[in-house]
C-alpha cells in the first residue's frame, strides 16, 4: 500500500520534479497546466485579430455568442466530471479498481443522455430564435444553424473528453492529460484560424474544430487504455446505487457550474440581446484579456486540487494547508501585478489586438480585473471543500450571486460594457466575503 507523502516543504519542488511524490507530481503539473493555458490564451488572443479582420466586427460577435454552446452543453456532466474525480482517487488510492470502473460507466451513461438532451434543446432554441428574423451579422439562418450544430457536436465530445481527463487526474497522470489537451487546443486554434484566412466562415469553422476533437478523443481514449488496463469504456458496470451516490455532490458541482456559466457566458447573452455585435464584441475582447491572470494562476490550482483531494483521502492536514497557503499566494502574485497593467493599459492591447476594431474605456477594465482577482482569491480559498465533494457550502450561493448580478443588469437602467462588468465585479466580491468570513468561523469544514 502507498504511504501518505510527507509534507516537505514546497520551496524544494524544482529538486524533486521527476519524483514519484506530491512535490514531484505537482510540480509536473504546474508545468503542464502552463502549457495548456498558454495554448488557450494564445489561441484565444489569435483569435481576436484574425477574426475580427476575416468575419468583421459583427461576425466576430456573432461568433462568440455561438461559442457560448460549449459552456451550456457542459451543463450535461451535471457536476459529474468534479463529484467522480474526488470518488475515483479514492477508489484508485484504495486499489478498489471495480470501484473505480463502476463510477465510470456510471459517469458514462449520465453524460450520454444529458449530453443529447441539452444538444438537442439549444438546437431547438437556436433554431426557432433564428426563424424568428433576428440579426445574425451577416450569415443567413442557414450558416449560423450550420455553426450551432457543429459546435454542439464538438461540445458533446468535449464532455465526454472530461471524463477521461478525471481518470488520469485520478491515477496520478494529470500532467499527462493536460500536455495531450493543450496541444488539441492548439490543432483547433490553428484549424480555427486557417479555415478563417482562406476565406470560409463560421459554419465551415465549426465542423473543423469538431473533426479535430472527434480524432482526440478516440487517441486519447487508446492512450489511456494502454497505461489503464482497468479502464473499459462502456455502461456495463453502471448501476443505480453509484449515480445515486454522486447524485448530491454532483448537482452543488453543477451549481458552481451554472454560476460560472451565469456570470461569463450568461452576461454576454444578454448584451446581445440588450445591445449590437460591436457591443458584445468589445466586452469579450476585455474579458478575455482580464481573464489572462485566472488562467495563469489556475495553472497552480488544478494541479494543487489533485494533491489536495489525494491529501484529503489520506488525512494529510498538513499538506492540504501547506497547498491552500501556496495556491492563495500565487493567486495574489499573479492577479494584482496584472490587474494594475490591465486598467492602465488594457484599451491599448485591445485596440492593437483588433487592428484599432474594438475599443474598451477605462471603466470597463476596472471592474473586470477586480473580478478577476476576487475569482481568483475564492476559489484558491475553497480547494479543500472542492476536494471533499463540499460543493453545497458555497456553490449555490454563488449561482444566486450571479443570476441576481444578471438581473439587476436586465432591469437597471444602462446596459453597457462597463455596466455588465460591474456587476459581474460585485457578485465576485461578495463570494469573497463570505468564504472568508466561512473559514474564520469553521475552517475549512
Amino acid at each position: 500500500m502507498r504511504r501518505p507523502c510527507k509534507a516537505s516543504s514546497i520551496t524544494g519542488l524544482p529538486r524533486n520534479f521527476f519524483a514519484s511524490t506530491s512535490q514531484g507530481r505537482l510540480l509536473r503539473g504546474v508545468v503542464a497546466n502552463v502549457y495548456d493555458k498558454a495554448s488557450v490564451i494564445l489561441v484565444q488572443l489569435f483569435s481576436i485579430p484574425v477574426l475580427t479582420t476575416a468575419w468583421g466586427v459583427e461576425g466576430y460577435g456573432v461568433w462568440l455568442v455561438i461559442l457560448t454552446i460549449p459552456t451550456y452543453i457542459a451543463l450535461a456532466d451535471i457536476g459529474l466530471g468534479a463529484a467522480a474525480g474526488v470518488v475515483l482517487t479514492r477508489h484508485i488510492v484504495g486499489r478498489d479498481y471495480e470501484g473505480a470502473l463502476r463510477t465510470l460507466h456510471s459517469s458514462c451513461v449520465l453524460l450520454l443522455v444529458s449530453s443529447c438532451f441539452f444538444s438537442a434543446l439549444i438546437i431547438g432554441i437556436s433554431n426557432w430564435y433564428l426563424s424568428g428574423g433576428h440579426l445574425v451579422g451577416g450569415y443567413d439562418q442557414g450558416e449560423v444553424m450550420l455553426t450551432v450544430v457543429a459546435i454542439a457536436g464538438y461540445s458533446m465530445t468535449l464532455v465526454q473528453m472530461n471524463i477521461l481527463i478525471q481518470v488520469f487526474r485520478s491515477t496520478l497522470r494529470f500532467a499527462y492529460a493536460m500536455v495531450f489537451s493543450g496541444s488539441v487546443i492548439i490543432v483547433e486554434g490553428v484549424t480555427l484560424l486557417s479555415v478563417a484566412l482562406f476565406g470560409y466562415g463560421p459554419a465551415m469553422a465549426g465542423w473543423a474544430m469538431f473533426a479535430c476533437r472527434v480524432a482526440s478523443y478516440i487517441v486519447f481514449l487508446l492512450i489511456l487504455q494502454r497505461r489503464e488496463r482497468w479502464v473499459v469504456l462502456g455502461i456495463s458496470h453502471a448501476n443505480c446505487a453509484t449515480i445515486k451516490a454522486l447524485a448530491m455532490p454532483s448537482l452543488a458541482a453543477l451549481a458552481s457550474t451554472l454560476a460560472t456559466a451565469a456570470s461569463l457566458q450568461g452576461m454576454t447573452l444578454v448584451l446581445a440581446a440588450t445591445t449590437n455585435a460591436p457591443v458584445v464584441a468589445a466586452f469579450g475582447a476585455a474579458r478575455t484579456l482580464s481573464r489572462v491572470p485566472l488562467q495563469l494562476a489556475g495553472i497552480f490550482l488544478r494541479p494543487a486540487l489533485v494533491e489536495v483531494t489525494r491529501a484529503v483521502a489520506e488525512n494529510n492536514v498538513r499538506l492540504q494547508n501547506k497547498l491552500v497557503f501556496a495556491n492563495v499566494t500565487v493567486s495574489l502574485l499573479v492577479t494584482l501585478p496584472f490587474g494594475m497593467l490591465l486598467i492602465y493599459f488594457g484599451s491599448y492591447a485591445m485596440q492593437v489586438l483588433s487592428n484599432s476594431q474594438l475599443e474598451g474605456a477605462q471603466s470597463l477594465f476596472i471592474p473586470l480585473a477586480c473580478a478577476a482577482t476576487f475569482n481568483s482569491l475564492w476559489a484558491s480559498l475553497t480547494l479543500p471543500l472542492a476536494a471533499s465533494n463540499k460543493y453545497a457550502t458555497y456553490s449555490y450561493l454563488y449561482l444566486i450571486f450571479s443570476l441576481f448580478s444578471i438581473a439587476l443588469f436586465i432591469i437597471g437602467p444602462w446596459q453597457s460594457a462597463a455596466v455588465a462588468a460591474t456587476y459581474g465585479m460585485i457578485s465576485e466580491g461578495l463570494m469573497l466575503i463570505y468564504i472568508l468570513a466561512r473559514i474564520s468561523t469553521k475552517g475549512f469544514r
